[in-house]
């Protein structure tokens, strides 16, 4: 693990020095849709310490393992950084992960994973992807076929396949 962040490090460091780069101020994320669109509630709410959490690369000891069970959701500083991401959706992210897969780690270094409801919520689906490395996290909820993302500020995060072709699947509407 400390070889692939010293790795990062100095392929940043190469990068930085390498290219003059031009400064963007972050854009606002957090309760985009998948079509672009936004609530506006959920535009009004930025979550602050995202970026300042603590490491979330103790995340490895869960791959392989059901996060439920392994109770990955219940540990620091992941939940917190989920209940601040998500707000109000939380319970409902958490219900739709109930039939949920192991988590993966994708070539790309990224953990993932995804699940749906049982019984009438069926339907749902969740999905949760963590880059350890830039300490971020994304999540995905699928309610009646629409889809909401919830990103905190920063670079976007890598989808895995699997992930994509679960939103796109359960999102289709035929014509």
């Amino acid at each position: 693990m400390m070889t692939r962040l010293l790795s990062a490090l100095l392929l940043f460091i190469a990068y930085s020095c390498g290219q003059p780069r031009s400064v963007q101020p972050p854009q606002p994320t957090v309760g985009h849709l998948y079509n672009g669109l936004e609530s506006p509630a959920a535009a009004e709410k930025t979550p602050s310490g995202l970026a300042e959490a603590s490491s979330l690369s103790y995340i490895e000891k869960y791959v392989g393992r059901y996060p439920r069970t392994a109770k990955m959701f219940e540990s620091e500083p992941l939940q917190s950084q989920l209940t601040e991401l998500i707000g109000d959706q939380y319970r409902t992210f958490l219900q739709c992960l109930q039939v949920g897969s192991l988590l993966k780690r994708s070539e790309a270094g990224i953990y993932y994973l995804a699940g749906r409801g049982r019984g009438e919520n069926s339907n749902n689906r969740a999905y949760l992807l963590i880059d350890p490395v830039l300490n971020q996290i994304e999540a995905g909820l699928i309610l009646k076929g629409s889809f909401k993302r919830f990103r905190g500020p920063g670079n976007e995060i890598p989808v895995p396949p699997e992930i994509r072709m679960l939103v796109e699947e359960a999102t289709f509407r035929p014509e």
